[in-house]
């Protein structure tokens, strides 16, 4: 259950360390599982969409155990599948024991590629194209 909680506290943090101010919205990573790319290297078991359309987390087994506890009911939707890719700008994935999260940026977020390579490169997660 920690560990769960701490791969949840650093999507959090990534939340906090890149988001945009811009308010703009209009997301296509609500929590449906289509769209976009190849299968993720985390299969989803459940995601947090953010309201704001900015990015969204994967969450596979166990870490899906915590969902919807795991999303912030303020700021996120739980949702039983997996994150929409479609128009996602890459992801960060994040193992830590046997539960893996990735934590997809959408346009919306006011990012480039490079910056969310960046963002991977600084928490020490893997980026991963849509």
């Amino acid at each position: 259950m920690a560990i769960v909680r701490a791969v949840v506290g650093l999507g959090f943090a990534l939340l906090a360390a890149c988001g945009s101010s811009d308010g703009s919205g209009g997301s296509s990573v609500a929590g449906t599982g289509a769209g976009g790319g190849a299968a993720s290297p985390c299969p989803a078991k459940g995601s947090c969409a953010s309201k704001d359309g900015k990015n969204c987390t994967d969450f596979g087994d166990p870490a899906v155990a915590m969902l919807p506890s795991s999303c912030n009911p303020s700021m996120e939707t739980p949702s039983a599948g997996g994150c929409n890719r479609a128009g996602a700008l890459g992801g960060c994935l994040a193992y830590q024991g046997n539960a893996c999260t990735v934590r997809w940026y959408d346009k919306p977020s006011g990012l480039t590629v490079d910056q969310v390579k960046q963002i991977c490169a600084n928490d020490g997660s893997q980026f991963v194209g849509p």
